[in-house]
Formats: C-alpha cells, sequence, structure tokens
C-alpha cells in the first residue's frame, strides 16, 4: 500500500471536523510535521487544543512541546479559533467513512508521525 499524506489529512479533517479527538489530534500532528499539508504550527495547536478540550490527554503534551514555537498572541489566537468549532455532524448514509464508529478503522496513518488508536 502506497502512503498518500495528503489523502490522509483529508481524512483527518474529515473526521476532525465531525468530533473524532484522534482525528484531531492525528491531524495536528500533520500540521505540526508538514505531513500532507504545509507545516503549520498554530493550525497545529488549534487542532491540538480541540483534541484536548475533548480529553486527549497526548494532545495536552503536544500543546506543551508546541507553545514554545508560538507567541502568547498566537497561542491566544489559536485557542479562540479551536472554541469555534461546530458541533459534530451527523453522518450521511453515503458517508465514506462509514459514520462515527467506522473512523478509527478506516485511519490512514500519518507519515513519520506516530498516530493512535481509539
Amino acid at each position: 500500500i502506497d502512503r498518500d499524506p495528503e489523502a490522509a489529512a483529508r481524512w483527518y479533517r474529515f473526521a476532525a471536523e465531525r468530533g473524532r479527538e484522534e482525528a484531531m489530534y492525528n491531524l495536528g500532528l500533520a500540521y505540526a510535521h508538514g505531513e500532507g499539508v504545509e507545516r503549520d504550527v498554530a493550525e497545529a495547536y488549534t487542532w491540538f487544543t480541540r483534541a484536548r478540550n475533548r480529553g486527549d490527554t497526548d494532545a495536552a503534551a503536544q500543546l506543551l512541546l508546541l507553545a514554545v514555537d508560538l507567541s502568547p498572541e498566537m497561542r491566544a489566537a489559536a485557542e479562540r479559533v479551536a472554541q469555534e468549532l461546530p458541533a459534530p455532524r451527523s453522518p450521511r448514509p453515503d458517508d465514506p467513512m462509514g459514520g462515527p464508529a467506522r473512523v478509527a478503522e478506516n485511519r490512514p496513518p500519518a507519515a513519520n508521525a506516530p498516530t493512535r488508536s481509539p
């Protein structure tokens, strides 16, 4: 199986926007490392914050690592954006992820980034 970091990032975003904290964490990793997306520490901080806000303790640890790369103003802005995530969307019958319970099963690994299973 060929690795496709761009496709992985798209799937992470798809699942993250539906409230999956595992996907939020992995999307944060993708942005932090520039895997499948352009490296963006502020965007990574935003996704890790969203995952942390849903109880992900590993995301909280990532935030501490990223905090040194961001000014206090940038961290505050990322925190504000993280609060703006809309409520998770309900899956459609034709949802390519097969609904919320199947997201982890279909999640491809981010290139060179440790991923987690639920």
